[in-house]
């Protein structure tokens, strides 16, 4: 968040959007099991608050490396 902090990259508004809570990863979980169905298209419902915990930190790194990316980019761009 540091990083961000310095760079302006994202509001804390916009983190908040994009991540659900430990709260809202239990009560999904919480639903599936209950309507027997996954909430989304990605896999079964048995794959439990950890495993949804782990998939929201995947998409963080993947969204992270695409700031990277561009930002490298600009740098690039404002140097050549």
């Amino acid at each position: 968040m540091e990083l961000n902090d310095r760079h302006g990259w994202a509001t804390a508004d916009e983190f908040d959007v994009q991540f659900p809570t430990i709260d809202a990863l239990v009560e999904i979980e919480s639903l599936d099991r209950a309507l027997g169905e996954a909430s989304g298209a990605d896999g079964p419902v048995d794959r439990g608050t950890a495993a949804r915990l782990t998939e929201a930190l995947l998409h963080l790194a993947a969204w992270t490396t695409g700031v990277r990316l561009a930002q490298e980019t600009l740098r690039g761009m404002d140097s050549g």
